[in-house]
């Protein structure tokens, strides 16, 4: 092996050797993100109308543990719709669930089976509102840690990949 060669291999090594603990490191970097309640509400307000041209508004109220919903709207006849849904929000294994708890529609409870029809609808606009903010702050790729609900923030910690 000649000088030349022996060289070019030692700063091969010590370019990959400090290269890749930087890498490693940035790739699982903590990061907390703090979403207030009036974020999430235009953010869901915004997937909702873009959605549905049916859409009038969404008021996102944040509680310990649940998410309350408020949407205003109008049927495709042109009918006044409103629908008020509480979900109860858990972290578990790294994924946010959640369950429609209670709704009414136009002030009238929804039944048990009515509910399950109901969750995704309802839950679809917050979801892609939280999850929008999330992937605005941490980028495509990250695993979530940990989730406080306040009554006026949502906590999020994860870790970016």
């Amino acid at each position: 092996m000649t000088r030349r060669t022996l060289i070019a291999l030692i700063v091969a090594l010590l370019v990959a050797g400090v290269a890749l603990p930087a890498h490693t490191a940035h790739a699982q970097s903590e990061v907390t993100v703090t979403i207030s309640e009036a974020e999430i509400t235009a953010e869901a307000l915004k997937r909702a109308k873009a959605r549905s041209n049916l859409v009038e508004d969404i008021v996102v109220d944040l509680r310990p543990g649940q998410v309350a919903i408020d949407y205003k709207g109008k049927t495709n006849r042109g009918d006044s719709l409103a629908i008020s849904g509480v979900f109860d929000v858990a972290f578990a294994n790294g994924r946010l669930t959640w369950k429609l708890a209670s709704a009414t529609l136009n002030g009238v409870a929804l039944n048990a089976a009515t509910l399950r029809l109901a969750e995704n609808t309802i839950r679809g606009p917050i979801q892609d509102g939280i999850n929008r903010a999330l992937r605005s702050e941490l980028g495509a790729r990250y695993t979530l840690k940990s989730v406080e609900i306040t009554d006026t923030e949502l906590i999020v910690t994860a870790v970016k990949r």
